[in-house]
């Protein structure tokens, strides 16, 4: 589906995605840049709001959805609009689920009133002061962030995660051989929840909308540990002991782009021969 007109476009869209029948899953995503004048000015006035993005998902289709014009009528953007609208009809059956990495999914409440649009405002022209990384390392280090590839070393048989192009145990160089450890069921072996004034500050703006999130440090394979941010549940509900899943998500603006890399999310299945 394609529509225009900010809010009223959305609001229509995720309509028609209700009407659709049973058996008909649909996703409908809102793209906004108007920092590229994607957005008209009747629509942006002169508010520099950045690009952002976010889905719903209607999993099972079928139903009906009642989404009023109205709803949206003090929301000028649809990114707004989006945030107006999960609040009013979360939790309904059947109904959208918010997909995306701010909002409800990161452990706010049902009736949270976090606005994306806010959330967005300001980030990507945030300067770093604590998780820097240049932007070519963290290009080099893509296959280890996005897709948990160690390597090992024929010669002493270490396994070095993150890989680094060489043994982190004998210091050789050739013949490293590439391994990709598990992306789930990983082992959470220490959890703690950074509160306000205890993070980053890339991680300003979603502590600022937000509040605190949890941080897990995770066991991907035997000697294989990785610290991970947890979405998808609230602060402090993922304990010592529990496994988690991971998935590819934004983690926060740096040099004038997102940065993204892997989240632990909660167990969504039982591993294969797992009990």
């Amino acid at each position: 589906m394609r529509s225009e007109g900010a809010a009223k476009g959305l609001v229509a869209a995720l309509d028609r995605a209700a009407a659709l029948p049973p058996g008909n899953p649909s996703v409908v995503v809102l793209a906004e840049m108007p920092s590229r004048g994607s957005l008209p000015s009747e629509v942006t006035g002169n508010d520099p709001r950045p690009d952002g993005a976010v889905a719903f998902w209607f999993g099972e289709g079928g139903g009906t959805l009642p989404l009023s014009l109205a709803l949206a009528g003090d929301a000028p953007t649809g990114l707004a609009a989006a945030a107006l609208i999960h609040r009013a009809h979360s939790g309904r059956s059947p109904g959208p689920r918010w997909v995306g990495d701010w909002g409800p999914l990161q452990g706010t409440t049902a009736g949270t009133s976090v606005s994306v649009a806010r959330t967005l405002e300001g980030s990507l022209a945030a300067v770093s002061e604590g998780a820097y990384v240049p932007r070519p390392r963290y290009v080099e280090n893509l296959p280890s962030r996005w897709r948990f590839m160690a390597e090992e070393c024929p010669a002493c048989g270490t396994t070095t995660f993150p890989a680094r192009g060489r043994c982190r145990r004998c210091g050789g160089s050739e013949g490293l051989l590439s391994r990709r450890l598990p992306r789930d069921d990983a082992l959470v072996i220490a959890a703690t929840v950074i509160g306000p004034g205890g993070q980053p500050t890339e991680f300003d703006p979603q502590v600022a909308s937000l509040g605190p999130y949890e941080v897990v440090l995770a066991e991907l394979a035997r000697g294989q540990r990785v610290t991970l941010q947890v979405a998808d549940a609230a602060p402090g509900s993922i304990r010592i002991g529990d496994r988690v899943d991971t998935l590819l998500r934004r983690l926060y603006p740096q040099e004038g782009e997102w940065r993204y890399g892997r989240k632990a999310v909660p167990r969504r299945s039982p591993a294969p021969g797992r009990t």
